[in-house]
């Protein structure tokens, strides 16, 4: 998935907008940030589920893709 695929698909949700703060893409619905596109890596997106949340099937990992940890963040 590239980049603008992931930002089309984060824009596509109801009442999705998209703001810029401190050199990363944040998608929010209302004030609540559900996704981000940049940080901290260009290359990376995260999406910010809660344990109820299922991800759209469009959405779900690639068996060849591995999470990394965020640098003094959880799992790190």
């Amino acid at each position: 998935m590239t980049a603008n695929d992931f930002r089309q698909l984060a824009l596509s949700q109801l009442n999705a907008r998209v703001a810029t703060r401190l050199g990363m893409i944040e998608f929010l619905i209302g004030d609540k940030v559900f996704a981000t596109l940049g940080a901290p890596d260009p290359a990376l997106a995260t999406l910010r589920l809660t344990p109820q949340t299922k991800p759209p099937p469009s959405l779900r990992c690639q068996p060849r893709s591995r999470r990394r940890p965020v640098e003094r963040g959880r799992g790190a």
